[in-house]
């Protein structure tokens, strides 16, 4: 009897350890899954955060007006095309969306009237959209002017969005309006 109540004992036991152990594997594995998931969620939230705190108006608008002043100030005896120009300020989506077919082919050297282009009263307004996007909607006043004669202003209003890439703001997205589209 003692030898049968042994044997008893000892596959109750067999059994109540091979249950903790799988019951400990399981744990294990739900605790990985579960450091895993965590950590995904920390790095998002860190990388949002660190957008977040870059998205202010006082970083935004820098770079907005920079893209801005590329864009439309030029010279044509001394200015880069301005594919050039807005290269380091703009994606690939903003810069196929303003580029001139054939702009970059055009030699100014072709053509000896000097033409300068300024922005004046330039108005930028920042609007906060997610944590590493950003829109802005600017107005300025366009001069332009031939061969030294008086300039001839234009009414311009352009909308870009930008969004936050290795840590710098540039423009992701272009809407130009001009006055005579009012």
């Amino acid at each position: 009897m003692i030898i049968q109540l042994r044997g008893w004992v000892f596959v109750t036991l067999l059994v109540c350890l091979l249950t903790a152990i799988i019951t400990i594997g399981v744990l294990f594995h739900q605790k990985k899954e579960t450091e895993a998931y965590l950590t995904k969620k920390v790095e998002l939230l860190s990388y949002s955060y660190k957008a977040l705190k870059k998205n202010r108006e006082s970083e935004v608008k820098p770079a907005a007006e920079k893209f801005i002043r590329a864009f439309f100030e030029s010279d044509s005896e001394t200015s880069k095309p301005v594919d050039e120009r807005i290269k380091p300020y703009v994606t690939e989506k903003a810069r196929q969306q303003i580029s001139v077919p054939g702009a970059n082919e055009v030699n100014q050297k072709d053509f000896p009237i000097h033409i300068v282009t300024k922005i004046k009263d330039l108005k930028v307004y920042y609007t906060y959209i997610s944590p590493d996007r950003a829109s802005v909607f600017a107005t300025a006043n366009r001069e332009v002017s031939v061969e030294d004669n008086k300039p001839v202003v234009s009414y311009t209003t352009i909308e870009v969005e930008l969004i936050l890439q290795d840590g710098k703001w540039i423009v992701h997205d272009v809407k130009l309006e001009d006055a005579d589209e009012y």
